[in-house]
């Protein structure tokens, strides 16, 4: 028997002066306390820093490079891997399939803004996949996870 699960998750709403505002949630790696990610609902794959989380995947593919294009970025490369032991609110996700690429050019950019270092971008396959919510007014992120109970 399949039971849903939801968490809510609270968002921090980072300012960006006149040219709006992003979404930010902190998550759990490791025994690392908090890392933060950015919501990105124009990623289409969630990506992650390949320098900061370097020591927490394990089969990066170097057959499965894949080019990548974002906003003032031009193409970069970047490697599937899987990522261990993330927990995002209530849910451990211990073999999580990414994208690792070099996000130096985005913390350059948020460091006009905040003094926090950005870990990823949670896109739209795990926005899609838990069937997230993001709720400006009570500044939260809530996804549904289905999990095995036994009968």
């Amino acid at each position: 028997m399949n039971e849903i699960r939801r968490t809510v998750i609270p968002l921090e709403i980072i300012d960006l002066d006149d040219n709006g505002v992003h979404l930010l949630i902190v998550a759990k790696i490791g025994r690392r306390a908090k890392i933060n990610l950015l919501i990105d609902t124009g990623a289409s794959k969630s990506v992650f820093d390949s320098e900061l989380f370097a020591d927490y995947v394990n089969d990066i593919s170097d057959e499965d490079e894949i080019k990548s294009t974002g906003i003032g970025s031009g193409e970069i490369t970047s490697k599937k891997a899987n990522l261990y032991n993330l927990t995002v609110g209530k849910f451990k996700f211990d073999d999580y399939e990414l994208v690792l690429m070099d996000l130096s050019h985005i913390n350059k950019m948020y460091s006009n803004f905040t003094d926090k270092k950005i870990w990823g971008l949670l896109g739209g396959d795990f926005l899609a996949k838990h069937n997230a919510i993001i709720n400006y007014k009570s500044k939260s992120l809530i996804i549904f996870n289905e999990t095995s109970i036994k009968s």
